[in-house]
């Protein structure tokens, strides 16, 4: 009888965000000294939740990114959770980086030491945590010439040795690729110039909300279940539960305009769906979620254990699809997110849970494969 062959090794990437220390940018615009932290310290003045607790920072305490020493306790604990890669979210934005200094740390002093790939996060810079998404801080140029130079520079970071790379080919995200002007030709003027350079690129994108197909008609290899497909089905539930509220309820409710999900519920959503997005595509596993933070009254809030978080990482690794061929294929779980505290989803050392996200997650990803 013969045996079945075994299914390529399990790896998850997950989304790290660099926004951990001031900038004259965001200074400008949201006062002086402003961090992703200043979301997380709002939401616990004042607006906590009815549903639960807002997580606090645990023994990284309320870092800055541009403490090395920092980084490298990151590179520690991500080693610990058996997470494979992180995606570094990358703003770049009319032709210059947003948010350089962490950047260009990372690559100068190898901190934190662990695989990691580039996430582009294409979208305008607004006002949208202030009530006014239509006033735009800086906005996206999708000209050939700016995208030109953007894939020169992003290169020069495929060179570390560190960058991730499945099936020698190395991973670059981008969280709205249909967004991008042509964008067919402009990632097909991506993979030529890399492959001029030797690195034969593998793009990831968002799966759009809307007019969803095979990924390779937008220039992707693969799409990446994201957040907003899911959160618009949330969302015509949050309607849906307010008409039916009880006056008391009403009341109850009156100071906030959120709404506040069960984990399971949500994570459900994410398992559920998957199906309705064509292959190959990444299943995505949100930590946890609370935005009250920064979409003061009109956030939503969901609260998840360790245990909780450890089952909905096993429902998305049975889901994950083999990307490269042969001997050098994985299977790709994305986690959302390492450290998006000011979104409540973060595996990091929390009061709340200590290591226990991390811990859930080295459960499922030290798993052998069968």
């Amino acid at each position: 009888m013969l045996e079945s062959p075994a299914r390529p090794p399990l790896e998850a990437f997950a989304y790290y965000l660099p926004q951990f220390y001031p900038i004259d940018l965001n200074s400008r615009w949201w006062g002086e000294g402003f961090t992703e932290w200043t979301s997380v310290l709002r939401a616990h003045r004042g607006w906590r939740s009815p549903a639960g607790s807002v997580l606090s920072p645990g023994e990284l305490g309320f870092y800055d990114l541009r403490d090395r020493e920092v980084r490298a306790r990151q590179a520690a604990l991500v080693r610990a959770s058996g997470i494979t890669a992180l995606c570094i979210y990358h703003y770049y934005s009319a032709g210059h980086r947003l948010l350089p200094v962490v950047e260009d740390a990372i690559l100068a002093d190898g901190e934190p030491d662990v695989p990691f790939f580039h996430g582009w996060a294409n979208h305008d810079w607004t006002l949208a945590w202030k009530g006014r998404a239509d006033e735009v801080i800086s906005a996206q140029q999708y000209d050939e010439h700016t995208s030109d130079a953007h894939i020169e520079l992003l290169l020069e970071s495929v060179d570390d040795p560190r960058y991730y790379r499945v099936d020698g080919r190395p991973l670059l995200f981008v969280y709205n690729p249909t967004h991008v002007t042509d964008h067919r030709r402009v990632f097909d003027r991506w993979r030529e110039v890399g492959s001029r350079r030797g690195h034969n690129l593998m793009l990831l994108g968002n799966a759009p909300v809307h007019g969803v197909g095979d990924p390779t008609a937008a220039g992707m290899d693969a799409w990446v279940q994201g957040t907003s497909y899911v959160f618009g089905a949330m969302n015509r539930r949050r309607r849906a539960l307010r008409a039916l509220r009880s006056p008391t309820q009403a009341a109850r409710f009156a100071r906030y305009r959120d709404i506040y999900w069960s984990y399971d519920e949500l994570t459900g959503t994410f398992r559920d769906t998957h199906a309705d997005f064509p292959a190959p595509t990444v299943p995505l596993v949100v930590s946890s979620w609370n935005n009250i933070g920064r979409r003061v009254r009109r956030g939503s809030a969901t609260n998840a254990t360790p245990a909780a978080f450890e089952q909905a990482l096993r429902d998305a690794a049975a889901q994950a699809p083999a990307l490269g061929s042969g001997a050098a294929a994985r299977r790709l779980v994305a986690i959302n997110a390492w450290n998006e505290w000011g979104e409540g989803m973060t595996l990091e050392p929390s009061l709340e849970h200590g290591t226990g996200m991390i811990d859930a997650a080295a459960a499922v990803l030290r798993e052998p494969t069968t």
